[in-house]
């Protein structure tokens, strides 16, 4: 019984740490992002620095993207190594199930606004801005929403992860 435990410990170990370090990337870009101030104008044409952002959102989207491969991989060995029978009415498979979808969904969003305001944060050169050569600058709140998306995420995934190691360490057949 030792086994489980130190195996379970580790891994929502590993995966809050990935969340922690998704959550304050996103949250030191939202303070470290381009402002107004940062951009130049030539008559039609601006001009707009890159930003240290542009690092901190691909490391927040790869923390995303880790803990999503780590639990989804645990989950799916685990039903696939046993032959786990599932009872569609089961309160606790609607669960699992709920779980796994607002882990999915919160991911996705909180992706996109990491990817979108991520690539918003490169530089800008006169011209050649973000978007039909036009400058653009992230809005707030915008990577504040994406550390609250991932906090989403890694509750989910973690309370599916715990949810799903209880129900089929308890003995029973899985999910009933």
């Amino acid at each position: 019984m030792e086994k489980p435990r130190s195996e379970t410990l580790a891994i929502c170990s590993v995966v809050s740490f990935l969340g922690l370090i998704a959550i304050a990337a996103c949250l030191a870009a939202e303070f470290r992002k381009n402002k107004v101030k940062d951009l130049k104008l030539d008559v039609n044409l601006c001009f707009l620095p890159e930003s240290p952002v542009f690092g901190l959102g691909i490391a927040a989207s790869i923390c995303l993207s880790l803990i999503q491969i780590i639990v989804g991989s645990i989950i799916a060995f685990k039903c696939c190594s046993k032959r786990m029978e599932f009872d569609a009415k089961s309160q606790k498979l609607c669960f699992t199930v709920a779980l796994f979808l607002l882990s999915w969904v919160s991911y996705a969003f909180g992706v996109v606004l990491l990817s979108v305001g991520t690539s918003m944060s490169r530089q800008q050169e006169y011209g050649k801005g973000w978007l039909d050569g036009e400058c653009y600058i992230v809005k707030d709140g915008v990577f504040a929403g994406a550390a609250s998306l991932a906090f989403v995420t890694l509750t989910a995934n973690l309370s599916l992860y715990h949810h799903f190691m209880k129900t089929t360490m308890t003995g029973g057949q899985g999910i009933k």
